[in-house]
């Protein structure tokens, strides 16, 4: 477990060093520094969040916008939330997306988890620019890779939606998608075909 700490918060330096090289690119074509939207899944959430530690490699004036879907919320990242890197963070996740859970932060992360022993859906204390979103497709929860496929789509009315939100709190968003086929155990030949093939 620990190898995977590590390696996340080694592809988040990574990543911190290529934003720097775009952003500097786009400044001396552009003569502005631009606004990036990075969009994760998963435990991406968690390498991007791992750009705040690198942060003194960014150009300054980078706006970064970060998005993440479905992220395991962790101890170890959940600081870099308020670092000035960040224009904004949108968290969007679902209360059935069981595989966001299961990660046992604190058997191996260096933070300890006062509050949760496995990874949350959640920031525990989130900063204004900090919205979050608990999002589900005609009133039903999201599993794990509904959480890639169903929302994307569905992005900007999302993030529209979480903009408009004036309050700290959890912003429940329902998405009217009729035809959606969810992913069940019982129902992936048909998920495959609907969201994949």
């Amino acid at each position: 477990f620990p190898v995977t700490i590590r390696s996340r918060k080694k592809a988040g330096k990574r990543l911190a060093e290529q934003l720097a090289d775009l952003a500097r690119a786009y400044k001396e074509k552009y003569t502005i520094c631009p606004h990036v939207r990075i969009i994760t899944f998963s435990h991406g959430g968690n390498v991007a969040l791992y750009i705040a530690e690198f942060a003194n490699s960014l150009p300054e004036g980078l706006s970064i916008e970060l998005i993440m879907l479905g992220s395991p919320i962790q101890a170890s990242t959940e600081k870099f939330i308020h670092h000035e890197c960040f224009k904004k963070v949108y968290n969007i996740f679902s209360q059935d997306d069981v595989i966001q859970r299961i990660d046992p932060q604190n058997l191996y992360a260096p933070v300890r988890d006062e509050s949760s022993f496995f990874s949350r859906r959640i920031f525990a204390k989130p900063s204004v620019k900090c919205k979050q979103a608990k999002v589900t497709i005609c009133n039903k929860g999201l599993g794990h890779l509904d959480m890639m496929h169903g929302i994307p789509s569905h992005l900007s009315h999302i993030l529209s939606t979480l903009d408009q939100h004036n309050s700290s709190d959890v912003c429940p968003i329902n998405i009217d998608q009729k035809n959606y086929v969810h992913f069940r155990g019982y129902n992936v030949n048909t998920w495959l075909n609907a969201h994949c093939v």
